[in-house]
C-alpha cells in the first residue's frame, strides 16, 4: 500500500461529501485539517451542526486534538463510530497518515453499508426508483422548543428586582411525548426490498463485491463474469460493464485491450459523467489495497446511484406524458356526448387516469429537482458521444506513449502499470 494511493482513493469520497458545501479538496491528507473542511465533513455525516467546531486555521495542536476529540464524540453520538472502536485524536489532529486513513475507513464503511442497505432498491429502472429520493446527507433533527416562561412579583421574595419569579408556562401546543425523528425519511421504504438482511452488516469489501456483480449481470456479456475479489477489478472488461450498468453502449469490451488504457478510460469517462474528478488510476487499482479500492467504488457508487435516480426521473416523466397523451387520443375517439352507460362510464375512467398521471406528475417536480436531472441526463450522453469518437481515432493509432517511472524490469512494468504488449489486430 502507497500513501499516494490512499490519497488518491480517500479524496474523491471526501470531495463527493463536502460537495454541498462549496468544497473541494486536492490531498485529503494535507486539506481534511485545514479550513472548515472537517466540519463540512462531519456535518455532511451528521446533517447536525458542528457549532464548537469552526476552522482549523490557527489553532495550537492541543486545540486540534481538543476539536477531534469533540468531533469523535459527535460521531459516536451519531452512531457513526461505534463504541468500542478507539481513535486516536491525536495522531489524527497532527495528520499521522495510517491514523486518518483509519478514521476515514470507518465513515466509508458507513456510507457503504448504508448504499448497501439500499442496494436492492436503487437497482430497479421503473417507477419504484423515482418513488423516493436517494441523498446521503440526512435531514436536520427539529430544533427544540424553548420553555415558555412569565414573570410575577411575590412579596415573599423581598422589593425591587428581587421580588420578580419566573414560573415555567406548559405549552398546549406541544405533546409530552418526544417528536420522532428521521433523518433519512422513507428509508424504511428502500430497506424492505432487500430481501435477506443478515444480523450483522458484512464487511465493506464483500459489499463493493456484491454491487460489483450484481451490476455485471446486468449485461449479457458481463453474466459470463464474476469477481472473487478486489484484485479482480484491474480487469478493464469489468470496468467497461460497469460504466455501461449505469450509461449503455458506452464501452465495446471486445473491442478494447484489457491494459492500463482501457482501466484509465474508464474511470476518467465516468468521472466526467458524474461530475466528479480524481487521480485514481490504474496504478492505483493494481496494489489492490482493500481501504484504497473500497473507498474509491464506495464513491462510485454512490454518485452512480444517484445519476442512476436521475435518469430514471427523466425516463418516468416522458413515459408518464406519452401515457397523457394516448388517453388523450383515446378521448377524442369516444363522442362528445355520451349516448350510453358504457361510453360515460369509459370517459370517465380515461380521464381518470390523466388525472393520476398528472398527479404522479406533479409528486416527481416536488421530489426532484428535474432541470437538474435533464441537465445531468444530456451532459452524459455528449460525454458518451465524446468517449466514442476518441476510442475511434485512438484505435487508428494502436500504440501509447509512456514514461518509464524508473528502473525496472519489462515484465515488473507492464505488472505495476498494467500494461498489455499483446495486440489484437
Amino acid at each position: 500500500m502507497s500513501l499516494r494511493t490512499r490519497i488518491n482513493s480517500f479524496t474523491p469520497w471526501v470531495n463527493l461529501r463536502v460537495k454541498p458545501y462549496g468544497m473541494a479538496l486536492n490531498n485529503v491528507i494535507m486539506d481534511l485539517l485545514s479550513g472548515t473542511n472537517m466540519k463540512a465533513l462531519v456535518e455532511s455525516l451528521t446533517g447536525r451542526e458542528l457549532k464548537n467546531v469552526k476552522s482549523f486555521d490557527g489553532l495550537t495542536n492541543q486545540q486540534k486534538i481538543t476539536r477531534m476529540e469533540w468531533i469523535v464524540k459527535e460521531l459516536r453520538t451519531c452512531k457513526l463510530i461505534p463504541e468500542d472502536v478507539y481513535v486516536d485524536t491525536r495522531m489524527v489532529a497532527m495528520r499521522g497518515a495510517d491514523h486518518v486513513f483509519e478514521f476515514l475507513w470507518r465513515l466509508v464503511s458507513h456510507d457503504i453499508w448504508f448504499v448497501w442497505e439500499r442496494a436492492e432498491f436503487l437497482q430497479h429502472d421503473d417507477e419504484i426508483l423515482v418513488s423516493l429520493q436517494f441523498k446521503w446527507i440526512p435531514e436536520p433533527p427539529p430544533k427544540e422548543k424553548k420553555k415558555k416562561t412569565k414573570s410575577k412579583q411575590s412579596l415573599l421574595s423581598g422589593f425591587g428586582s428581587a421580588s420578580v419569579v419566573s414560573e415555567e408556562v406548559p405549552d398546549q401546543d406541544v405533546s409530552e411525548e418526544p417528536m420522532s425523528y428521521d433523518p433519512f425519511p422513507g428509508s424504511d421504504i428502500m430497506k424492505q426490498w432487500k430481501a435477506k438482511r443478515p444480523k450483522h452488516f458484512p464487511p465493506p469489501e464483500e459489499c463493493i463485491l456484491e454491487f460489483v456483480n450484481t451490476h455485471l449481470k446486468m449485461s449479457k456479456d458481463g453474466r459470463q463474469l464474476h469477481c472473487m475479489s478486489l484484485d479482480d477489478l484491474v480487469d478493464s472488461r469489468v470496468l467497461c460493464l460497469l460504466v455501461n450498468s449505469f450509461v449503455p453502449n458506452t464501452f465495446t469490451p471486445l473491442v478494447l485491450l484489457n491494459d492500463r488504457w482501457t482501466i484509465n478510460l474508464c474511470l476518467r469517462t465516468a468521472e466526467k459523467m458524474f461530475y466528479c474528478s480524481s487521480p485514481f488510476d490504474s496504478e492505483d487499482l493494481a496494489e489492490a489495497d482493500p481501504m484504497s479500492v473500497g473507498a474509491y467504488f464506495g464513491f462510485f457508487f454512490m454518485i452512480g446511484y444517484k445519476f442512476r435516480q436521475c435518469k430514471a426521473v427523466i425516463t418516468r416523466l416522458a413515459w408518464l406524458e406519452r401515457l397523457i397523451r394516448e388517453c388523450d387520443h383515446d378521448l377524442e375517439l369516444l363522442p362528445q356526448m355520451a349516448v350510453n352507460m358504457q361510453d360515460l362510464k369509459r370517459k370517465k375512467d380515461i380521464k381518470q387516469k390523466i388525472q393520476e398521471h398528472k398527479e404522479a406528475i406533479e409528486r416527481i417536480h416536488k421530489t426532484f429537482d428535474v432541470k437538474y436531472c435533464q441537465e445531468w441526463v444530456d451532459h452524459t450522453q455528449k460525454v458518451q458521444k465524446d468517449t466514442i469518437l476518441y476510442i475511434r481515432e485512438t484505435i487508428k493509432k494502436r500504440f501509447e506513449t509512456l514514461e518509464v517511472p524508473r528502473n525496472i524490469t519489462i515484465n515488473d512494468l507492464c505488472l505495476s502499470l498494467v500494461i498489455n504488449l499483446v495486440s489484437k489486430i
